[in-house]
Protein backbone atom coordinates (compact mmCIF):
# COMPACT_ATOMS: atom_id res chain seq x y z
CA UNK A 1 0.00 0.00 0.00
CA UNK A 2 2.91 2.37 0.68
CA UNK A 3 4.09 2.00 -2.91
CA UNK A 4 0.68 3.14 -4.17
CA UNK A 5 0.86 6.25 -2.00
CA UNK A 6 4.27 7.05 -3.43
CA UNK A 7 2.81 7.02 -6.95
CA UNK A 8 -0.18 9.21 -6.08
CA UNK A 9 0.42 12.83 -7.10
CA UNK A 10 0.18 15.29 -4.26
CA UNK A 11 -1.67 18.53 -4.70
CA UNK A 12 0.37 21.61 -4.03
CA UNK A 13 -0.66 24.90 -2.55
CA UNK A 14 0.04 28.60 -2.74
CA UNK A 15 -1.37 31.51 -0.79
CA UNK A 16 -2.82 34.80 -1.98
CA UNK A 17 -4.01 37.42 0.48
CA UNK A 18 -4.34 34.89 3.28
CA UNK A 19 -6.32 32.30 1.29
CA UNK A 20 -4.76 28.98 0.34
CA UNK A 21 -5.28 27.67 -3.18
CA UNK A 22 -4.54 24.09 -4.22
CA UNK A 23 -3.19 22.99 -7.59
CA UNK A 24 -3.90 19.43 -8.67
CA UNK A 25 -1.97 17.50 -11.33
CA UNK A 26 -3.58 17.50 -14.76
CA UNK A 27 -5.88 14.60 -15.58
CA UNK A 28 -6.44 13.01 -18.97
CA UNK A 29 -9.51 15.16 -19.60
CA UNK A 30 -7.51 18.30 -18.76
CA UNK A 31 -4.87 17.35 -21.34
CA UNK A 32 -7.63 16.71 -23.87
CA UNK A 33 -9.19 20.10 -23.17
CA UNK A 34 -5.84 21.86 -23.55
CA UNK A 35 -5.24 19.90 -26.76
CA UNK A 36 -8.59 21.04 -28.13
CA UNK A 37 -7.63 24.68 -27.50
CA UNK A 38 -4.26 24.21 -29.20
CA UNK A 39 -5.93 22.43 -32.14
CA UNK A 40 -8.52 25.19 -32.57
CA UNK A 41 -5.71 27.73 -32.93
CA UNK A 42 -3.80 25.78 -35.56
CA UNK A 43 -4.25 26.41 -39.25
CA UNK A 44 -5.89 23.62 -41.21
CA UNK A 45 -3.25 21.51 -43.00
CA UNK A 46 -5.27 21.39 -46.23
CA UNK A 47 -5.63 25.17 -46.27
CA UNK A 48 -1.88 25.55 -45.88
CA UNK A 49 -1.25 22.97 -48.61
CA UNK A 50 -3.63 24.71 -51.04
CA UNK A 51 -1.55 27.87 -50.82
CA UNK A 52 1.56 25.99 -51.94
CA UNK A 53 0.07 23.78 -54.67
CA UNK A 54 0.36 26.19 -57.63
CA UNK A 55 4.12 26.49 -57.14
CA UNK A 56 4.83 22.75 -57.01
CA UNK A 57 5.44 20.02 -59.56
CA UNK A 58 2.87 17.23 -59.83
CA UNK A 59 4.81 14.72 -57.73
CA UNK A 60 5.37 17.32 -55.02
CA UNK A 61 1.67 18.26 -55.08
CA UNK A 62 0.68 14.65 -54.51
CA UNK A 63 3.18 14.29 -51.67
CA UNK A 64 2.05 17.52 -50.01
CA UNK A 65 -1.62 16.61 -50.32
CA UNK A 66 -0.95 13.18 -48.85
CA UNK A 67 0.77 14.76 -45.85
CA UNK A 68 -2.05 17.29 -45.45
CA UNK A 69 -4.73 14.59 -45.60
CA UNK A 70 -2.83 12.53 -43.01
CA UNK A 71 -2.65 15.55 -40.73
CA UNK A 72 -6.38 16.19 -41.19
CA UNK A 73 -7.18 12.60 -40.26
CA UNK A 74 -5.32 12.89 -36.95
CA UNK A 75 -5.82 16.50 -35.92
CA UNK A 76 -5.06 16.20 -32.20
CA UNK A 77 -1.84 18.06 -31.35
CA UNK A 78 1.22 16.23 -30.13
CA UNK A 79 2.09 16.37 -26.45
CA UNK A 80 5.06 18.66 -27.12
CA UNK A 81 2.73 21.15 -28.87
CA UNK A 82 0.59 21.41 -25.75
CA UNK A 83 3.70 21.79 -23.59
CA UNK A 84 5.01 24.50 -25.93
CA UNK A 85 1.69 26.35 -25.58
CA UNK A 86 1.84 25.93 -21.78
CA UNK A 87 5.16 27.82 -21.93
CA UNK A 88 3.36 30.94 -23.26
CA UNK A 89 1.67 33.42 -20.89
CA UNK A 90 -1.77 32.43 -22.20
CA UNK A 91 -0.95 28.73 -21.90
CA UNK A 92 0.41 29.13 -18.37
CA UNK A 93 -2.83 30.83 -17.35
CA UNK A 94 -4.88 28.02 -18.92
CA UNK A 95 -2.74 25.29 -17.33
CA UNK A 96 -2.97 26.98 -13.93
CA UNK A 97 -6.76 27.23 -14.30
CA UNK A 98 -6.97 23.52 -15.17
CA UNK A 99 -4.92 22.73 -12.06
CA UNK A 100 -7.01 25.02 -9.84
CA UNK A 101 -10.53 24.13 -10.89
CA UNK A 102 -10.75 20.68 -9.31
CA UNK A 103 -10.35 22.19 -5.83
CA UNK A 104 -11.75 25.64 -6.65
CA UNK A 105 -14.60 25.22 -9.17
CA UNK A 106 -15.70 28.79 -8.53
CA UNK A 107 -12.57 30.20 -10.17
CA UNK A 108 -12.96 31.06 -13.86
CA UNK A 109 -10.24 31.37 -16.46
CA UNK A 110 -10.45 35.15 -16.12
CA UNK A 111 -10.35 34.80 -12.33
CA UNK A 112 -7.19 32.76 -12.68
CA UNK A 113 -5.56 35.67 -14.48
CA UNK A 114 -6.48 38.03 -11.65
CA UNK A 115 -5.27 35.49 -9.08
CA UNK A 116 -1.98 35.08 -10.92
CA UNK A 117 -1.50 38.83 -10.97
CA UNK A 118 -2.08 38.97 -7.22
CA UNK A 119 0.11 36.01 -6.37
CA UNK A 120 3.84 35.94 -6.51
CA UNK A 121 4.71 34.47 -9.89
CA UNK A 122 7.47 32.37 -8.38
CA UNK A 123 5.12 30.67 -5.91
CA UNK A 124 2.67 29.61 -8.62
CA UNK A 125 5.47 28.50 -10.92
CA UNK A 126 6.97 26.34 -8.16
CA UNK A 127 3.58 24.78 -7.43
CA UNK A 128 2.95 24.08 -11.14
CA UNK A 129 6.33 22.40 -11.54
CA UNK A 130 5.85 20.29 -8.41
CA UNK A 131 2.32 19.34 -9.48
CA UNK A 132 3.54 17.87 -12.77
CA UNK A 133 7.07 16.74 -11.94
CA UNK A 134 6.39 13.01 -11.75
CA UNK A 135 4.34 12.71 -14.93
CA UNK A 136 6.28 11.09 -17.78
CA UNK A 137 6.51 13.23 -20.93
CA UNK A 138 4.91 11.35 -23.79
CA UNK A 139 6.25 7.80 -24.03
CA UNK A 140 9.49 8.62 -22.26
CA UNK A 141 9.99 7.26 -18.77
CA UNK A 142 13.29 9.03 -18.35
CA UNK A 143 12.06 12.61 -18.83
CA UNK A 144 9.32 14.21 -16.81
CA UNK A 145 6.90 16.84 -18.09
CA UNK A 146 8.75 19.55 -16.19
CA UNK A 147 12.03 18.53 -17.84
CA UNK A 148 10.39 18.47 -21.27
CA UNK A 149 8.79 21.87 -20.62
CA UNK A 150 12.15 23.30 -19.56
CA UNK A 151 13.68 21.95 -22.77
CA UNK A 152 10.88 23.54 -24.83
CA UNK A 153 11.19 26.87 -22.98
CA UNK A 154 14.98 26.85 -23.47
CA UNK A 155 14.57 26.07 -27.17
CA UNK A 156 12.00 28.85 -27.60
CA UNK A 157 14.31 31.24 -25.74
CA UNK A 158 17.19 30.33 -28.04
CA UNK A 159 14.99 30.89 -31.10
CA UNK A 160 13.80 34.30 -29.90
CA UNK A 161 17.32 35.45 -29.02
CA UNK A 162 18.61 34.29 -32.43
CA UNK A 163 15.91 36.29 -34.22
Amino acid sequence: MDALLELTPVRTAFEVRGKTYYLSPLRVNDWAEAGAVVQARKAKPLDLAKEQLPRLADADRRALLELAFDAERWPFPAHYEILRWFATPEGKRFETWLMLRRNHPEITLEGTEVLMEQAQAEAIEEARVVARQDVPAGNSVSRTVSQATADVEQHLGEQSSAA
